[in-house]
């Protein structure tokens, strides 16, 4: 077969092709994927453009208004045909192929058949029809991804300054470590930590996508410890903390509606310990000691968005070691019920651990 020979079997191919395809179209959304089969989870071959004209299968033509016999139509039926209801007029064109409702038939670079629906396309009949077809689609195109501007406010961009206020409470272990009494404990009752965090960081630009954050934490925590002695006296030891320093987070999981970070702190402590003695007559006397101590902690941290973009509900769990360090009474005391010879509390290393519920806010 020499080269005249497979040109023309090539143009016989393809011209009974070119008729069955010699309907045309024009895209009216932004891009429409047009897919490998006539079903809208296959995959998608290529796209279209807004604008663009693809040939359809002349099957979809049906015929036009123009061409339908109007001999046997009723009175109504003249009156909205004079009136060019457009609804009307498009119903008089009949298309039998009821399995291509949704889609149309047309061609990919490769000349295979492939699909695009039906709501992405005008077709151009050149005639009444057109009169009731669209030419955008109204109100919205869903498939057009572009943001005019100014943005909406809160339009997830990265900011290059992003700060956080967070705001908490909290539970943890007590610090059981009592002043050395005279008499042995007969009961011991040691009660729970609370207390409240406020937390400040904004982010440090070295890492990218804004994960690592600087900035500083203040807590105060309270607990009480409730002792019965072997001479019947009643000792309550009331115990605060007072911390602050510097605390750095990095949030190694981030999505829309939830974030998890690590965090890592080392906080200045002020330590007040004020204990209540009471003897079988009710009478009492008191006395307080202060430290100062440091303290290492760890934490892990789950954020989730509420309803608003820039306030998350979040929960802390906390791990840390306290250093050993000695309380020392702010005053003397000439009193027998106390130790004159060990006058002072000491406080091994401890560790302590908390759970924190609150809210962060961010901007």
């Amino acid at each position: 077969m020499n080269i005249k020979q497979v040109i023309l079997t090539i143009l016989i191919i393809m011209i009974p092709t070119a008729r069955s395809f010699a309907l045309k179209g024009m895209v009216i959304v932004l891009e429409a994927p047009v897919f490998c089969e006539m079903d809208i989870t296959a995959d998608v071959c290529t796209y279209k453009r807004k604008g663009d004209l693809i040939y359809l299968h002349n099957k979809h033509n049906g015929k036009s208004a123009l061409n339908v016999d109007y001999s046997n139509f009723s009175d109504e039926e003249y009156e909205k045909v004079n009136e060019f209801d457009n609804a009307f007029l498009a119903s008089l064109a009949n298309n039998p192929f009821a399995e291509d409702k949704d889609f149309y038939t047309t061609l990919d670079g490769r000349g295979r058949n492939v699909y695009i629906l039906k709501k992405h396309v005008k077709v151009i009949y050149n005639d009444t029809r057109e009169a009731g077809s669209k030419v955008t689609v109204l109100p919205r195109d869903v498939l057009d991804y572009r943001i005019e501007e100014p943005l909406p406010k809160g339009f997830p961009l990265s900011k290059e300054d992003i700060y956080r206020v967070s705001l908490s409470f909290s539970l943890g272990s007590s610090k059981n470590s009592n002043y050395p009494y005279r008499q042995e404990f007969l009961v011991e009752d040691y009660g729970g930590r609370y207390g409240a965090l406020v937390e400040y960081t904004s982010n440090v630009r070295l890492v990218e996508n804004n994960r690592l954050f600087f900035g500083g934490t203040f807590a105060a925590n309270f607990g009480t410890n409730e002792l019965l002695l072997g001479n019947q006296f009643t000792a309550k030891e009331i115990n605060s903390e007072y911390s602050i320093g510097p605390i750095i987070s990095f949030d190694s999981h981030r999505t829309l509606k939830y974030r998890l970070s690590f965090t890592g702190e080392i906080t200045l402590n002020f330590n007040q310990k004020t204990i209540i003695l009471t003897d079988l007559e009710d009478s009492k006397e008191s006395r307080s000691f202060y430290s100062f101590s440091f303290s290492p902690r760890i934490s892990t941290t789950l954020n989730w968005q509420t309803g608003y973009s820039q306030m998350f509900l979040f929960c802390k769990l906390q791990a840390g070691l306290t250093f050993p360090h000695k309380f020392a009474p702010y005053d003397k005391t000439e009193s027998i019920v106390w130790n004159k010879s060990t006058d002072w509390v000491d406080l091994p290393i401890m560790g302590e651990y908390s759970l924190y519920l609150g809210l962060q806010f961010v901007q």
